[in-house]
């Protein structure tokens, strides 16, 4: 519970740094509250960002220098050279521009179409539709110019081969002709407790009394309290603050929320109790567990204890920013409006952090809002498609094929060291990486043991290796292609999985070397080209 308090206080504290008590802090909180509540929204937009490779990577390491200067360890990793090994420097420009429409009135639905330019190169992303039931659709077009524009970014990290065309042409025949790939529920925002007592939504998303709440937590902890940062303007209100402010904002909330430890604590009780009874999921048993536990914070000992926390909090940063560890936020700036005319809003947001007169970044966003429901409809989901899984498989065997895996690692353990492993632990390793392969990657697969001699999955492991595994309807057994020629290997055929020997890897030209760790029963065999 002390953890939970801290990272609440930690959030309640970030967004506090745009909203206090002020007429115009409680306009810009009051307007930002009609946005968090809506249930069906159209919006567009655009967010572009430049960044200086060179700037970011001089000021993290000048900062870095200035906190370990006094540090017993001579050597610190500089970002500098981090990027350079990386292929990351100089200034780079990005920009995505994008339309998204949301609709939350009975079951979670999104689309969003979207194009990125990435130092004056259009990449036409296409578009993605997600349903709270049926599942996130990606359009294929996505994929193909995310891999093109890591292409062009070339990350010195991933072997050239994974930039060349010839990979290219294999990823487009990977994706398929199907327009979009269904990559399945895996956000599971709905589990069968979302219906408990018949309820028919989400109440996370859909409880309007919760976005109140959430609302009325930041109102009531700081009702006493005003960061100055917020003015009124014409339609709507603006946002400003510099590293200056940052820098004396953060001690003043901090001794705000201790000589106010009471009212905080009784707001951040208010707010879990209404969030814990939202949550239908939750055991009358769960939630007296914690209804126990924000008892126990309000007693006197607690609150002693979280306002000498917070007072070490605040003194360790005042300390930290006497000895020039903040410097870095010298040239920092926020800036923002919300505006509003009948149903439509429109939000712009400017960041940027300067050192000295060079500018290490500059992020701008813009969007309109429009809140009609009666006038938005998302579009259909998708009919055409492919799932993640074809998908995956598909590139995984371009891998294979173009950077086969060159030696795999196999572990067992003898069956009286009962360990709670019942397959292999397979690591394979590959000369060269990409975003698809690492140097080393694990697997685990079933076995047995016959004759004191292992058996192994002659499929996914002689795939994995870059050989072509064909089936023999007539005899029933797979073989390797080799020079056109079929390579039978002799196997047990169990649960629909042929096993081989994993020492007649010999017989298709590799290194099959054994070793054992008697102290922990461990047998490893290694398979090497």
């Amino acid at each position: 519970m002390k953890k939970n308090l801290a990272i609440i206080l930690s959030i309640i504290m970030v967004a506090v740094s745009f909203t206090g008590c002020s007429q115009a802090e409680r306009g810009y909180l009051n307007m930002s509250r009609q946005l968090a509540i809506s249930e069906v929204y159209q919006t567009s937009g655009s967010v572009s960002l430049e960044l200086d490779f060179d700037a970011l990577a001089a000021l993290t390491d000048k900062t870095m220098a200035q906190i370990t200067q006094d540090d017993e360890y001579d050597s610190v990793v500089e970002v500098t050279d981090e990027f350079s090994k990386l292929g990351l420097k100089g200034t780079n420009k990005f920009e995505i521009k994008y339309d998204m429409i949301v609709d939350m009135k009975s079951k979670v639905s999104i689309w969003t179409d979207f194009d990125l330019k990435y130092n004056n190169k259009m990449y036409e992303m296409g578009d993605i539709y997600f349903h709270e039931e049926k599942g996130l659709y990606v359009s294929k077009d996505l994929l193909i110019n995310l891999y093109d524009l890591l292409r062009d970014l070339k990350i010195q990290a991933w072997d050239s081969y994974f930039f060349s065309e010839d990979y290219r042409n294999e990823l487009l025949k990977a994706l398929g002709t199907e327009e979009y790939i269904y990559t399945g529920d895996f956000l599971e925002l709905t589990n069968e407790s979302d219906n408990i007592d018949g309820a028919e939504t989400n109440p996370l998303i859909q409880n309007a009394e919760l976005y109140d709440a959430v609302f009325k937590l930041i109102e009531t902890t700081f009702s006493g309290f005003t960061t100055g940062t917020a003015s009124q303007i014409s339609g709507g209100y603006k946002i400003s603050l510099n590293g200056t402010q940052v820098k004396k904002l953060i001690p003043d909330i901090l001794q705000y929320l201790i000589d106010n430890i009471g009212k905080v604590i009784t707001a951040y009780k208010d707010y879990t109790t209404i969030l814990l009874d939202a949550l239908p999921e939750a055991t009358e048993e769960e939630k007296s567990i914690q209804y126990q536990s924000l008892d126990e914070i309000s007693s006197p000992n607690s609150k002693i204890m979280i306002s000498s926390y917070l007072a070490m909090a605040k003194q360790m940063f005042i300390e930290a920013d006497k000895a020039g560890y903040l410097n870095a936020l010298n040239g920092f700036s926020y800036n923002e409006t919300l505006k509003k005319s009948g149903t439509k809003y429109t939000a712009s947001q400017d960041i940027m952090l300067k050192d000295g007169a060079i500018t290490v970044f500059s992020l701008k966003k813009q969007a309109d809002i429009i809140n009609n429901p009666n006038e938005i409809k998302i579009p259909n989901m998708p009919e055409s498609r492919r799932t993640f899984d074809d998908v995956s498989e598909a590139i995984d065997s371009i891998e294979n094929k173009i950077n086969p895996v060159i030696g795999a690692s196999i572990e067992w353990w003898n069956d009286d060291y009962d360990y709670g492993y019942e397959e292999i632990s397979i690591e394979y390793h590959r000369a060269k990486a990409s975003p698809f392969s690492s140097l080393s990657e694990f697997s685990y697969e079933p076995y047995f043991i016959k004759d004191k001699r292992l058996y192994v999955p002659m499929r996914s492991i002689a795939e994995k290796l870059g050989e072509k595994v064909e089936w023999d309807q007539k005899s029933k057994t797979p073989y390797v292609i080799r020079s056109g020629k079929q390579m039978k290997l002799e196997g047990i055929m169990k649960d629909g999985i042929t096993y081989i020997k994993v020492v007649d890897f010999e017989k298709l030209g590799y290194s099959v070397t054994y070793e054992y760790d008697k102290e922990w029963g461990l047998h490893t065999a290694y398979i090497s080209k």
